[in-house]
């Protein structure tokens, strides 16, 4: 039987019956949910194409009717008899691109209705900026799947089209390709704050001792990874853990080693220098984790609430899920913020409810009113249209539910810029696999707000569970 023993600092604690280990505070709960236009689904290619009935296009192995609104390519098997025919297909809406790679992808500029893009398997975004530029395209969402996912990456994402909603994704298709049941490997803790210290966690698969002389942690700016200021001043931190065959640690870094509550929040990487008995050599261990300021809020302070001026009991109702607000907005930004996260939840959140009592005392334009509290007319009409107004304009009855992030595990806002007329930030996103703590993923999303004659009002706004 594997025995294991957790080392907490100065404290060390042995148990014959195994750790009893703390579970991550996600902060998110399971519900149904339909697959969102983020969701990948499986491409049919042929290395031959069928050739295309009368009145359709094909396209990497499927055939499209000219009147097709959605399109899904693979940039791998995309030929140019087929490139030539894309601008047949003049009302697609929504389009789907997969191993974009460094692949010139100027061609969506022929789609000009097109609205959502998703683009898959990018190495950098230099392309795809460069692509949604030249096609001069006003697109309401944007989503980037990057293999070589980095901050300043994103920055210039956000900054190119700071009114279109984007999410930002690193790459996570290889959380399960690894295996963790063999050798001498470890983990931190991925999420770390004012009330999660940072944890490590060895396992010693091998029949031999293991030692774990030291540590070091190095921090991600814009991209660029450089070393943590450490207390002791010393470039790495002495930890002397050895590591029996078979056996488990957990440590705990000590705040005298790593002022982890006053750290600036993002993302690290723990390097641990491990060696085996009879080793002469040791190797560097990576883990990365994520420091934020503070945890997540499930329950919305009152004070937010009230400041809200949503206070009639028959108004439409919802839950709030993962509250966290930006520290550096002023008083008025700060507001705009609390609104919007509010409003979002009620109209286009994971719990949506509106009366069959509400809807015939109210009409569309009170919702939209509601919304322009917070939002812009252009960013939020035509989504409330398409959810709650029928084609005479009166609102319909709504009771539904969606589902939030599961991977979701952390989360903070960083700002990219600010001036009298303009804010743009994004909030960095920390997730991870309960089947598998030795591995996590990032994402971004872009939250942009203008100065209206009626003070702030957000154009690009989107939950972040």
């Amino acid at each position: 039987m594997k025995k294991h023993f957790i080392a907490v600092a100065a404290i060390v604690f042995l148990c014959g019956c195994g750790v009893q280990k703390e579970p991550l505070q996600t902060d998110i709960i399971e519900t149904e949910q339909p697959e969102s236009f983020y969701t990948e689904s499986s491409i049919q290619t042929e290395t031959q194409p069928p050739k295309a009935k009368d009145g359709a296009v094909s396209i990497c192995g499927t055939e499209y009717e000219r009147t097709a609104e959605s399109l899904v390519i693979d940039m791998n098997s995309l030929t140019a008899e087929e490139s030539g025919s894309l601008e047949e297909l003049s009302d697609i809406t929504s389009l789907r691109i997969y191993n974009v790679g460094e692949n010139n992808i100027d061609f969506i500029g022929q789609f000009k209705k097109l609205e959502h893009i998703s683009l898959w398997g990018c190495n950098g975004t230099e392309n795809c900026i460069a692509a949604l530029k030249k096609s001069g395209l006003a697109l309401r969402s944007l989503y980037v799947n990057d293999n070589s996912y980095s901050g300043a990456d994103g920055d210039a994402l956000f900054t190119a089209f700071p009114s279109t909603e984007t999410l930002y994704m690193q790459n996570s298709d290889e959380w399960n390709n690894g295996s963790h049941d063999e050798g001498f490997v470890f983990y931190a803790e991925p999420a770390v704050n004012e009330n999660r210290p940072l944890r490590l966690h060895f396992t010693n698969h091998t029949d031999k001792t293991g030692y774990v002389s030291g540590m070091k942690l190095l921090y991600c700016d814009s991209g660029h990874w450089e070393p943590a200021e450490i207390l002791n001043g010393e470039a790495s931190i002495d930890l002397g853990l050895e590591i029996p065959s078979g056996y488990e640690v957990e440590f705990t870094v000590p705040a005298e080693n790593f002022d982890f509550e006053n750290a600036r929040s993002g993302r690290y990487t723990a390097v641990c220098y491990m060696s085996r008995e009879e080793e002469f050599t040791e190797a560097e261990r990576e883990s990365e984790f994520f420091i934020s300021s503070l945890p997540f809020a499930n329950e919305l302070p009152n004070d937010i609430l009230e400041e809200s001026e949503i206070e009639d009991p028959n108004e439409p109702k919802s839950s709030f899920y993962c509250y966290k607000a930006p520290d550096f907005l002023d008083e008025a930004q700060l507001e705009a913020f609390n609104k919007a996260y509010i409003l979002e939840n009620i109209y286009f959140g994971v719990e949506r409810d509106i009366s069959e009592k509400y809807a015939k005392e109210h009409t569309g334009e009170d919702i939209i009113s509601d919304l322009t509290k917070a939002f812009t007319y252009d960013r939020i009409y035509d989504r409330a249209a398409a959810l709650y107004f029928d084609e005479n304009g009166d609102i319909i009855p709504v009771s539904a539910g969606g589902g939030t992030d599961l991977s979701l595990i952390d989360m903070e806002f960083f700002l990219i810029y600010s001036n009298d007329d303009e804010v743009l930030f994004k909030a960095e996103m920390l997730h991870g696999h309960e089947d598998d703590p030795y591995f996590v993923w990032f994402s971004e999303r872009n939250f942009h707000m203008i100065m209206t004659d009626d003070g702030w009002r957000f154009d690009s706004f989107s939950l972040w569970y």
